[in-house]
């Protein structure tokens, strides 16, 4: 049985990500700064789990003063070519240094498996309010931060997660019809005089 997956809020989002840099008091939560790297480029740039952990620094390439995916993606065989953010960028950048990986290897080693347990310790540790929290969650928060941040542009928002229908994304980001058409009714304008 499939449970239902929340978006996020930045706040739970930091949070979470605090507990994986930091861990917790007591060491109930041990630290885990790789898993906590992973969230948040899944969080800030709305790949998949999967897409993101198949990620090389040759995923992207250089155009002008940017740099830009250069991926497929798993589930629909699309391919990705938007910019990633600068301070995303450098998060990965800085990660395979420190990690000395060449520009072939995979920048993490997990699985979805693993974070997902990871993520479970943590749902747990923080209750009833993080209760449907997955790596989901986090492509989800990215996603809602597009729509918001784009004036509620439900089209952008479709473009940027590569969804084949604007009813997909709608249904994804928990837009209802209701929604939409009070959001339709309070739209009109018409031409004074007319």
């Amino acid at each position: 049985m499939n449970r239902k997956t929340s978006c996020l809020t930045d706040e739970q989002f930091d949070t979470i990500i605090e507990i994986l840099e930091n861990g917790t008091s007591l060491g109930i939560i041990k630290p885990n700064k790789e898993i906590a790297t992973i969230l948040t480029v899944t969080g800030n740039c709305g790949l998949r789990i999967g897409d993101c952990l198949k990620l090389t620094m040759n995923s992207f390439i250089k155009e002008g003063s940017d740099y830009k995916y250069n991926i497929k993606e798993e589930k629909t065989g699309k391919t990705r070519s938007f910019v990633i953010p600068k301070e995303i960028y450098e998060i990965l950048q800085n990660f395979a240094n420190t990690k000395q990986l060449s520009f072939n290897d995979r920048l993490f080693k997990y699985t979805e498996r693993n974070i997902q347990k990871k993520l479970k310790e943590i749902r747990e540790y923080l209750g009833d309010e993080y209760k449907d929290v997955s790596t989901h969650s986090f492509r989800k928060c990215a996603a809602m931060r597009i729509y918001k941040n784009s004036g509620n542009n439900i089209e952008l928002t479709r473009k940027y997660l590569n969804h084949s229908s604007i009813s997909v994304t709608q249904k994804y980001l928990g837009v209802s019809d209701d929604e939409v058409n009070e959001v339709i009714k309070n739209s009109v304008h018409i031409r004074k005089g007319a």
